[in-house]
């Protein structure tokens, strides 16, 4: 098998779009999940895969996922492409 490895784990609970990307809220976190966050060109984000767009899904996830870990009851920052 040549997929790679996470999309088993993935598509096993129905988190992959059509084309093979893991689809993600407003939060960047992975649909059906609170605590995994998917970035870059593996979620389904509405935009071209590219690499400055991966730097600027990671500054909302990082911020997201501190607040989480501090206690925060949902994810403060939103991804808008």
């Amino acid at each position: 098998d040549s997929d790679p490895p996470h999309l088993g784990f993935f598509e096993s609970r129905g988190c992959l779009d059509q084309a093979g990307r893991i689809r993600v809220n407003e939060h960047l976190q992975v649909q059906g999940f609170s605590n995994i966050f998917a970035i870059g060109d593996c979620c389904n984000t509405p935009e071209q895969k590219l690499e400055f767009l991966a730097v600027k899904h990671s500054a909302v996830a990082a911020v997201n996922i501190a607040a989480l870990g501090k206690g925060a009851a949902k994810p403060p920052k939103k991804y808008a492409p």
